[in-house]
């Protein structure tokens, strides 16, 4: 009730304000309608082998449970030893699995570029310190850094080219 009264008041008082509010209603009643036909099309990205899942979890399971028995031993010396158990295991020393490739696939020199040292820790947290990759990613926060500094000067001397040349007048 509240909002058609808005409305209505609107209309009486401003007809320009009123016709934008009719083309902001309209332009999200395209929107809400627009997003409601969207939907998934690929049901196999979202469905699972629930036995092949199953039979990894176990097979991981076994692992830590040898190892929780025997403390001496780590998983990597069963690795190195050959043990049946970790058998068809990737030990990845990386935990997001990204060997010289850029961090969440976006190139590294552009989380330096665009975030700055925010982009550069996310490279080198992500990367798990890939020098190259940090390299890459401290050139785009020094790109960054020149193109700003670069900005500003030329900034400031527009400022004082302007207030300089305005002459004052006097009454």
């Amino acid at each position: 009730m509240f909002l058609i009264s808005k409305i209505v008041f609107l209309a009486i008082i401003n007809k320009t304000k009123f016709i934008n509010m009719k083309k902001l209603f309209l332009s999200l009643c395209i929107a809400v309608s627009a997003l409601s036909l969207v939907k998934a099309n690929d049901a196999e990205l979202f469905s699972y082998d629930r036995n092949a899942l199953e039979t990894a979890i176990s097979a991981i399971s076994a692992v830590e449970n040898f190892v929780a028995q025997n403390p001496e031993i780590s998983v990597n010396d069963l690795a190195k030893t050959g043990n049946l158990l970790v058998n068809g295991f990737e030990m990845a020393t990386n935990p997001f699995g990204l060997s010289g490739e850029p961090a969440l696939g976006i190139p590294s020199f552009l989380w330096g570029c665009v975030l700055s040292w925010v982009g550069l820790l996310v490279v080198f947290i992500v990367t798990d310190n890939d020098k190259d990759q940090v390299k890459k990613a401290l050139i785009g926060c020094v790109v960054n850094a020149l193109f700003w500094g670069v900005f500003y000067v030329i900034y400031v001397a527009l400022v004082v080219s302007t207030v300089t040349t305005v002459t004052p007048t006097y009454y």
